[in-house]
């Protein structure tokens, strides 16, 4: 078997865990204010952005009022924070480095967590590193107004939306 194909079952496997994981263990106080909030929505908040409660909101729309309806985005934005960052390791490095880059991402302890409890956390987590990509290929690009640089641009701008924490760790990472 591909080594690739076998990273990708597993990370689909732990992606379906996770989803078992948000199912069956009970709301955060976090959560529980952001569904509060999804029910009252605002165009800002005194900590965060409208974001994760509009996420919330389509959610429990969907699913219901149920932990499956707060939590749906989580395993989701992790699967899709690790599918990107896979890509970026892959353009900037070479093969080896995006499996072990990825393996060693599925194994963080807060990546884990944001999977199943951390709405704001996971969001965040997947618009990075898809900013950071569309930027990278932006920057791989012949013509000035390729499309990557929107993408990228909305990415930071959605990350920006989250929390006050999130932006000082967003200018923070691109100052450095």
């Amino acid at each position: 078997m591909n080594v690739d194909r076998l990273i990708f079952w597993v990370v689909v496997a732990l992606t379906l865990c996770r989803y078992l994981m948000a199912t069956s263990l009970e709301l955060t106080e976090d959560e529980a204010l952001l569904w509060k909030e999804s029910k009252h929505l605002a165009p800002f908040y005194i900590d965060h952005g409208p974001l994760a409660p509009l996420l919330i909101r389509f959610g429990t729309w969907i699913f219901g009022d149920s932990l499956l309806g707060i939590r749906w985005c989580n395993p989701l934005h992790v699967l899709l924070a690790s599918w990107f960052l896979y890509l970026l390791a892959r353009s900037v490095y070479r093969q080896e480095v995006a499996r072990w880059s990825l393996v060693i991402f599925q194994l963080v302890p807060l990546v884990n967590m944001a999977g199943i409890f951390m709405i704001d956390v996971s969001l965040a987590l997947s618009l990075v590193l898809i900013g950071f990509w569309c930027l990278w290929r932006g920057l791989h690009r012949v013509h000035r107004w390729h499309g990557a640089w929107w993408g990228g641009g909305i990415a930071f701008g959605l990350v920006m939306t989250l929390s006050l924490p999130s932006v000082v760790l967003l200018i923070g990472v691109i100052l450095a």
